[in-house]
């Protein structure tokens, strides 16, 4: 039902950037806490423009300090397309995991405050 609501909404709105922010979850106590991954599905039928806004969100994320980023490819739409078939500038991001300190996390929201800004006033 959200989904169907915000297909509609964004009708109009092709190029709106749309995130969806999430923490991810490990197993493991020594991954990295300040990590932001840019996670896109290649069935979306709106990959060639979500993948190029990734991309420019990723270059902005890789000249913070403090903070590690990458982007992660799903091939299949099983897991849905994350919203990424509502605009041509959406993508799902993982800020830290459940093992990231409150710190961690407001100086990841930073950087990607940061990048998104400099992506706006290119």
């Amino acid at each position: 039902k959200i989904h169907e609501y915000n297909k509609r909404k964004c009708k109009e709105h092709a190029n709106t950037t749309l995130l969806d922010v999430s923490r991810d979850t490990v197993d493991s106590t020594t991954s990295d806490t300040k990590k932001i991954k840019l996670i896109l599905t290649q069935a979306s039928p709106r990959y060639k423009e979500n993948k190029k806004f990734a991309n420019q969100l990723l270059e902005q994320l890789k000249k913070a300090s403090g903070v590690t980023s990458e982007i992660v490819q799903f091939k299949t739409g099983t897991l849905s397309y994350f919203n990424e078939d509502l605009s041509n500038n959406t993508v799902l991001i993982e800020i830290g995991n459940d093992k990231s300190s409150d710190s961690d996390i407001q100086e990841s929201v930073g950087a990607l405050a940061r990048s998104l800004k400099n992506i706006q006033n290119k």
